[in-house]
C-alpha cells in the first residue's frame, strides 16, 4: 500500500496524473486509493471506465462551482451535483468490485 501511495505522490508531483485526461484519474485515485493499480489499468484499457472517470471529475468540478456561489439556485444545483457524484462513486465502486469478482472466478 505504501509503495502505491509513494508512486501516486510521484505521479502527482510530476504531473502525470494531473494533466489532460489524467486529471479525472487523479480524482478517482484520490477517492479509491486502495484500488490504485486496477484503476490505472482500467482507465488505460477500458474506454467506458475512462469515460466514467471523466464524468466523475466533471461532476466534482460542477459541484465545487455551485458550492462556491451564493445565489438562490446555487444550493439546489450543488445538491444536484452532489447526488451525481455519489451515483458515480457507486458506479465506480461497482465496476471495481465486478472486476474483483471476475478475477477470482477464473
Amino acid at each position: 500500500m505504501l509503495s502505491k501511495l509513494k508512486a501516486f505522490s510521484v505521479m502527482k508531483r510530476s504531473g502525470t496524473v494531473m494533466n489532460g485526461a489524467g486529471n479525472s484519474l487523479y480524482h478517482v485515485l484520490k477517492r479509491f486509493p486502495t484500488h490504485w493499480a486496477r484503476i490505472r489499468r482500467l482507465a488505460e484499457s477500458d474506454e467506458g471506465f475512462d469515460e466514467l472517470c471523466r464524468d466523475y471529475a466533471a461532476a466534482l468540478a460542477a459541484r465545487a462551482h455551485w458550492q462556491a456561489r451564493s445565489d438562490a439556485a446555487a444550493a439546489e444545483r450543488a445538491q444536484h451535483y452532489a447526488e451525481i457524484v455519489a451515483e458515480l462513486e457507486a458506479e465506480i465502486s461497482s465496476e471495481l468490485a465486478a472486476r474483483d469478482r471476475g478475477k477470482f472466478q477464473r
